[in-house]
């Protein structure tokens, strides 16, 4: 998938592009979306979502932890991060 000039290309379609890639497995270009999705917008929960899942299939899973955390920190009331993270990282007893 070839990306679009970053300068034309929006949040909302890098998300998109994101959400395209995770659904065909294809993890490293996810992230990419993900990444440019955080340079146009450094707030974004959903890429820090994607990017959490990104990471987590690539096997990095420090990276797909701090992801998550990070959606969190941003939108805590927000279910879906917490529901991911405690799911594939649940906390130590």
């Amino acid at each position: 998938m070839e990306k679009p000039n970053k300068k034309k290309m929006s949040v909302k379609s890098a998300l998109r592009s994101a959400r395209v890639a995770l659904d065909a497995n294809n993890y490293t270009d996810a992230l990419r979306w993900c990444q440019d999705a955080l340079e146009l917008e450094s707030n974004n929960y959903h890429a820090y979502v994607f990017m959490g899942v990104a990471q987590m299939h690539l096997k990095n899973f420090k990276s797909s932890e701090q992801a998550f955390r990070d959606a969190i920190v941003l939108n805590p009331k927000a279910p879906l991060a917490h529901q991911v993270k405690l799911f594939f990282f649940p906390p130590p007893y």
